[in-house]
């Protein structure tokens, strides 16, 4: 089932959830510019975990490798990348 009917700020909750499932920390700890990599240790593996789970949350396939780390090193840019293909 695909969340994207979901408000803003609970598409944001899930997607702190789903990065705080990679990074093996509380979602209560990731802030909307928390770097994922330096901040939270987030690897290659965790990436793939984090667009694996996006995919099965929202419908959104992405593929992390073609994404330049820049574009998805917090959750707000990690939801900005995924909000136009997630909408109605």
């Amino acid at each position: 089932m695909t969340q994207d009917k979901l408000a803003p700020e609970l598409r944001f909750g899930l997607i702190t959830e789903i990065i705080a499932r990679a990074a093996l920390t509380s979602p209560r700890t990731i802030q909307p510019d928390t770097d994922i990599f330096e901040t939270l240790g987030v690897d290659s593996l965790g990436i793939v975990e984090i667009f694996v789970e996006i995919d099965l949350h929202f419908g959104v396939k992405v593929n992390p490798a073609s994404i330049e780390r820049d574009k998805i090193r917090t959750p707000q840019l990690i939801l900005a990348l995924i909000a136009p293909q997630s909408l109605p």
